[in-house]
């Protein structure tokens, strides 16, 4: 499945996977950790500089990525997005990413 994916979702959806877990789903983590990692042209061309925990970019020069997903990456994002829901966890920044993997209902 074909997802266009900006800093900003990139950054989220590595940020909601797991980091334990069986292995399978640390194997699907690790693969879309390394998928969605910015490339050192991106980090220069975008600016993209992390302070902290902080992560920033010129918003004005990044642009959409298409990445091809496949059942397990979009199953493990999906899975990660209920569980936050689930517990109340879901943030404004995070709404864009739950309407483009689950929707509104």
């Amino acid at each position: 499945m074909k997802y266009k994916l900006g800093a900003r979702e990139r950054l989220d959806v590595r940020n909601i996977l797991p980091i334990e877990g069986g292995y399978k789903e640390l194997k699907v983590t690790d693969r879309l950790h390394k998928l969605l990692a910015f490339s050192e042209t991106e980090v220069v061309e975008w600016g993209i500089d992390q302070v902290g925990q902080k992560v920033n970019w010129n918003q004005e020069a990044t642009r959409e990525v298409e990445y091809d997903l496949n059942k397990e990456d979009v199953s493990l994002i999906v899975s990660q997005l209920k569980k936050l829901d689930k517990l109340g966890k879901i943030t404004l920044q995070l709404i864009p990413l739950y309407d483009m993997f689950i929707g509104e209902n």
